[in-house]
């Protein structure tokens, strides 16, 4: 795997954080193509599990696809062809998807699906990507990143990966227009003065004194320490290449760090919540058994009072992640591309994701690719 797209760390870049969203979305997309229309035919089938299959399944796994094809990474899908642990065993790095997460809760029209994605590096998911169509919001994470939450998400995404590579957007005056704060190389009027919206693009952040600016950090070409080892936010600067010289300008970023910059600054970091003094739990809507409820009581038993919070799909490790709830307990049998995107979120966001009864983090890429009941917490 190239520097380009993973670090020797298995940390995943810009590049590959705005193709995640972009897939998720366009997956989005054709569910609601679908979804919102009275006379769609759903097509809905049996599995060999059991579980529904419809048209919007398979429309969202295609869609997918066609986005994280194109990065070279072997792609995991549960819509897709499962090929042996003989064969799989020999990834490294792999994406992992659930195009369609909750299609009971798609097919009783009640808007708790998701749309997940999730980047594995060895066994342990680094990324991850979880998209909610109905309303439009995105929870996102990574390994040295975080994790957030971005309300109207493909108003946000699409209009940033739309002006990739755009270097200008001027009018007939050669004034800055509105749309170059998050992809042109300037934002200036006339008078040369910065635009209101420079703040996100701009190459240094200095006071009066030259002095480096709270913005700064989040927009600089190197993250060096004392020993000028290059940190995290380096990933999507230009490197050099074999005669020494910088590609496009030493202190020039790809349009996929702008971008990616733009789309934090617009989202909100988790966790940002924080549940009252009750404790809260999450619980399956559609997956609930004797072995959840007694976990319910003996929390019940322990905090005193409880508050059990029905949600469904992906949503449910996505609500723990942003501080709604305390914990999401699954003693049901559950699958890796089920799991694997929210995990990364919620390990993003400070929090764990460990098989019941032990501190084992969950495992991905195993023999059998169902998971152990699981707490996330």
């Amino acid at each position: 795997m190239s520097l380009s797209t993973l670090s020797n760390e298995g940390i995943p870049n810009n590049d590959l954080l705005l193709q995640a969203l972009h897939a998720a979305i366009a997956a989005g997309e054709e569910i609601l193509r679908i979804y919102q229309n009275p006379s769609a035919d759903l097509q809905v089938q049996a599995k060999q599990d059991d579980t529904p299959l419809t048209a919007a399944d398979l429309a969202a796994h295609r869609a997918i696809n066609d986005v994280l094809s194109k990065t070279g990474i072997p792609i995991l899908s549960e819509e897709g062809k499962h090929l042996s642990y003989a064969d799989r065993k020999q990834w490294y790095h792999f994406w992992l998807t659930d195009p369609l997460d909750g299609t009971k809760e798609f097919l009783n029209r009640n808007g708790e699906f998701t749309v997940n994605i999730a980047l594995v590096a060895h066994t342990q998911p680094v990324m991850g990507v979880i998209y909610v169509p109905v309303h439009d919001t995105l929870y996102f994470g990574a390994v040295g990143m975080g994790a957030y939450r971005l309300d109207d998400g493909s108003r946000v995404v699409s209009g940033e990966l739309h002006i990739a590579g755009r270097q200008t957007d001027t009018n007939s005056q050669g004034n800055a227009g509105p749309m170059q704060a998050a992809g042109g190389q300037t934002d200036t009027d006339s008078q040369s003065h910065a635009g209101p919206m420079q703040a996100a693009d701009r190459q240094t952040d200095t006071d009066s004194q030259g002095n480096a600016g709270p913005m700064q950090a989040a927009d600089r070409q190197t993250d060096t320490d004392s020993q000028g080892h290059a940190g995290e936010l380096q990933a999507g600067v230009e490197q050099p290449d074999t005669n020494g010289q910088r590609h496009a300008g030493k202190q020039q970023k790809t349009d996929a760090h702008r971008q990616t910059e733009y789309i934090l600054l617009k989202g909100t970091r988790l966790p940002d919540k924080k549940a009252d003094g009750i404790y809260t739990l999450v619980g399956s809507r559609s997956h609930m058994n004797d072995l959840t409820r007694n976990y319910f009581a003996l929390m019940k038993e322990k905090h005193g009072q409880v508050r059990i919070v029905p949600a469904g799909s992906s949503l449910k490790m996505c609500l723990v992640a942003e501080g709604s709830a305390h914990s999401y307990p699954r003693f049901g049998p559950t699958m890796e591309w089920d799991t694997a995107a929210g995990q990364a979120i919620a390990e993003a966001a400070g929090k764990t994701v460990t098989v019941s009864g032990s501190s084992k983090p969950l495992q991905y890429n195993k023999k059998q690719l169902i998971n152990p009941h699981f707490i996330v917490q």
